[in-house]
């Protein structure tokens, strides 16, 4: 599959248990890799890369919410809302 950006890691649907505990295995893990690579900067006084988990909402036609987007230019969906979540870690 071609993805337009480096920065996509997965979809995950809101009614499946095991993509919602690997969304918070990725939070986890991107906030352990940003307090290591804080540590690494302040001991060897260096510039650091931080990343952040970024969820973008998708609706889907037979989502209920679907009418309330429809004819609207929103550029964000609510996660309340969504039927599936697409997940990013993105630079800061």
């Amino acid at each position: 599959m071609k993805t337009r950006t480096s920065s996509y890691i997965f979809t995950a649907d809101v009614l499946s248990v095991n993509d919602m505990q690997a969304i918070e295995i990725v939070r986890k893990t991107v906030a352990t890799s940003n307090k290591i690579a804080r540590d690494a900067a302040k001991k060897f006084n260096t510039t650091l890369t931080l990343h952040r988990v970024c969820l973008k909402a998708r609706l889907g036609k037979s989502n209920p919410a679907y009418a309330k987007y429809k004819n609207q230019w929103i550029k964000s969906i609510k996660l309340e809302d969504a039927q599936r979540i697409d997940v990013y870690v993105q630079k800061r």
